[in-house]
């Protein structure tokens, strides 16, 4: 796994990937962890592309949302308060994409 899938680790040309950059925390561990990014960063229209060409079980599909829900409210929780306010966004859009804020 990657583990810090993001937008500012992805390099994209005519949007269309091209390369990942930034393997610091690449480990072996629970692939579902990257699939979360379906909800922190891929937006909501292209969810549903994003699983089928990753062709996602309802268990991968299922951990990922576990995984977005866990680093979003840790997130939150640590930077809420000004130390990171484009984090403490970014993780309050992803509770509201888990249908969790509103």
């Amino acid at each position: 796994m990657h583990g810090n899938i993001k937008a500012d680790n992805l390099i994209a040309r005519a949007g269309v990937l091209q390369g990942v950059i930034d393997w610091g925390l690449a480990a072996i561990g629970d692939p579902a962890a990257d699939y979360a990014s379906a909800w922190s960063w891929v937006d909501p229209r292209a969810r549903n592309v994003f699983r089928d060409s990753l062709n996602l079980s309802e268990g991968d599909w299922l951990r990922a949302q576990g995984w977005a829900l866990y680093g979003a409210v840790i997130a939150l929780s640590y930077y809420c308060g000004s130390k990171n306010e484009a984090l403490t966004l970014q993780s309050r859009l992803t509770l509201s994409r888990l249908d969790l804020l509103r």
